[in-house]
């Protein structure tokens, strides 16, 4: 299994997704991977923290189509 994109939430049970993001980004093997946030969390701060442990993108729920779709263009 080699995934592309990983989808993370900073609300997780075991571990935070800033500390899952930042295990990946350490890792040699999957380091290359793109992880994006997607919370309900949406402060400033949060998405600054998701940036600074590695993460790619980090979209605030909920969202809308027309909001993805401009973030692909």
């Amino acid at each position: 299994f080699d995934p592309q994109v990983i989808l993370l939430d900073v609300s997780m049970p075991q571990m935070s997704g800033y500390d899952v993001c930042r295990k990946l980004k350490e890792n040699p093997i999957t380091q290359k991977i793109i992880v994006m946030f997607v919370s309900a969390r949406g402060t400033v701060e949060e998405r600054m923290e998701g940036y600074s442990v590695g993460a790619e993108d980090y979209i605030v729920k909920p969202f809308s189509h027309e909001e993805q779709i401009g973030r692909a263009h």
